[in-house]
């Protein structure tokens, strides 16, 4: 390293540079220190498969999922007369969330409704 006033030639300053930025990069790819936790997913959402699931949250570097089943549809005007029960996304269920959670143990825990 160049003491603080000297100049850099265009080589140095890109090699200087490109070394950080390679460092840089190196340590992104090392695995979190702390728990990263997603509080809210679900199975089968919007027809996605377990695997993408499990390759998604992988991929982002979680450490624990928390899933959350639908529910039944229910009439009410809260939620406008069964049109907006949250279930248009057609994901999954109790079942579907148990029986994840169990290939997954540790790394994939659930709600029920």
């Amino acid at each position: 390293m160049k003491p603080v006033g000297s100049t850099f030639t265009r080589r140095e300053f890109l090699f200087s540079f490109a070394a950080t930025l390679s460092g840089g990069l190196a340590s992104a790819q090392q695995p979190a220190t702390e728990p990263v936790i997603d509080i809210h997913q679900h199975t089968h959402y919007h027809d996605r498969t377990d695997q993408q699931l499990l390759a998604h949250q992988r991929a982002m570097g979680v450490t624990t999922t928390i899933l959350l089943p639908s529910g039944r549809q229910v009439q009410r005007a809260s939620t406008h007369d069964g049109k907006s029960n949250g279930l248009a996304a057609r994901t999954g269920g109790n079942e579907t969330v148990l029986e994840f959670a169990r290939r997954h143990p540790g790394e994939f825990l659930f709600f029920a409704n």
